[in-house]
């Protein structure tokens, strides 16, 4: 029993080497194929000058030679395809013998029940002789059951090395699933440069065209599945490379902005520290330029005009609201009664914005009694007579700003804080 499990471990292994002698033979006629197609090919690729003048009379020689890597060709694939009978009638007989070692462990477990079924049976007469006999034979059949316990693990084994030999072999025939469908694209091109050649020499056309038009037959009847799924690995691949050209476009463009956010900021930072500045102190921003003399009327009305003019030089648009101004004008150091006021029908000054310029229209009410002392020193040439405008407050604000602005009052500069009252006009 011992010998002929030894001699089924050995054809197991032979089996394995010869697996492995058929799979790198099978190879070899992979090369051998793929080079006699580059040799077919080359003449057909690689056209001649002389082939675009008349065909010269041994051109029959030239077809003979090129029929020799056809040949060799079909050798190669008889020679793969017997390769690849021996390997499925190697996988089916091996299934086989799976088969024959799992009905043969069935038979012995069968036995081993019957024989303990027969040892629990009563015995009413006791025979010395036939029990040491029964024991032998329950001995022998014990021996026999671990052999073939041995023998089913080590064919098992054997099976598992053909099992993952045979998953090998269609991992290799799946990398040739590939190949094949390159050679295909390969073959379309040579197929299309074979009738480019065959347009220009009439006298191959017949022949060539007919055999390239069955071998192509052939080719797409056997390769179309394979074309169609080199096919959708194309497209996967223009998809995962559009992916990455979208992700690296928007890498740059981040990049890009990245850029430009840090170059407005190196630029408006002096701007902003300005802007910051101006908030707080508006008041030196929005510059008196001028003060204009108006209207001198002390009879009926009895009231002074006057313009002020602004020019602001900050980076806000700025408002003066009328009913904020408040103040009165002095006359010969003397203050006036009365609140100064903007004209009725002006309107206020709003969001003036930044290098603009506007006028506040004013009117200081007077009195009887200053209206005669003013009247006096217009008409009596009094050089003293001057209207000082320190007193008014007039309020800068500014409203919607990114950057809150303190209303502060306007500066009166020192050039026009007074005016003469002979710069007004006047009719008696």
């Amino acid at each position: 029993m011992d010998s002929n499990q030894e001699a089924a471990n050995l054809a197991q292994i032979e089996n394995v080497r010869l697996s492995r002698t058929m799979l790198k033979l099978m190879w070899a006629s992979l090369a051998v194929s793929a080079i006699c197609a580059i040799f077919a090919a080359w003449p057909l690729l690689r056209p001649s000058n002389a082939s675009q003048a008349a065909p010269p009379a041994g051109g029959d020689s030239m077809l003979s030679w090129m029929w020799i890597p056809a040949i060799v060709l079909g050798a190669s694939s008889l020679v793969l395809t017997a390769t690849l009978l021996i390997v499925a009638f190697k996988q089916w007989r091996y299934k086989r013998l799976a088969k024959n070692t799992a009905q043969l462990q069935s038979d012995l477990t069968k036995t081993q029940t019957e024989l303990e079924h027969e040892r629990g049976k009563p015995k009413f007469v006791l025979d010395t002789s036939k029990v040491e006999s029964l024991n032998a034979e329950l001995n022998t059949a014990r021996e026999t059951i671990k052999r073939l316990e041995e023998t089913h693990k080590l064919a098992l084994t054997a099976a598992n090395i053909e099992k993952n030999a045979a998953k090998e072999d269609l991992e290799t025939a799946k990398r040739e699933k590939a190949k094949l469908a390159q050679d295909l694209a390969n073959e379309k091109s040579l197929h299309e440069s074979l009738k480019v050649s065959m347009d220009i020499s009439r006298r191959e056309v017949a022949e060539t065209k007919a055999n390239a038009n069955a071998q192509t037959s052939t080719y797409e009847l056997t390769f179309k599945g394979m074309s169609q799924e080199l096919n959708e690995a194309k497209l996967e691949l223009e998809q995962a490379k559009l992916t990455i050209n979208q992700e690296t476009t928007q890498r740059e463009e981040f990049t890009r902005l990245y850029n430009e956010a840090t170059h407005d900021l190196a630029i408006w930072k002096p701007i902003i520290k300005q802007a910051k500045d101006q908030a707080a102190q508006i008041d030196e921003w929005v510059r008196m330029k001028e003060a204009i003399p108006g209207k001198l009327l002390l009879r009926r009305d009895r009231m002074v005009t006057l313009e002020i003019r602004i020019r602001n030089e900050s980076l806000y648009p700025i408002s003066i609201r009328p009913q904020d101004i408040k103040g009165r004008l002095r006359f010969k150091a003397v203050s006036l009664r009365e609140e100064i006021q903007t004209l009725p029908d002006e309107p206020s000054i709003r969001d003036l914005e930044p290098k603009g310029t506007a006028l506040i229209k004013l009117q200081q009410p007077l009195r009887g009694f200053e209206a005669e002392r003013i009247q006096e020193s217009r008409e009596g040439g009094d050089n003293d007579g001057l209207f000082w405008l320190g007193d008014l407050y007039i309020p800068i604000s500014a409203k919607n700003t990114p950057v809150p602005v303190r209303a502060l009052p306007l500066v009166i500069i020192p050039e026009h804080i007074s005016l003469d009252v002979h710069a007004f006009s006047y009719n008696k």
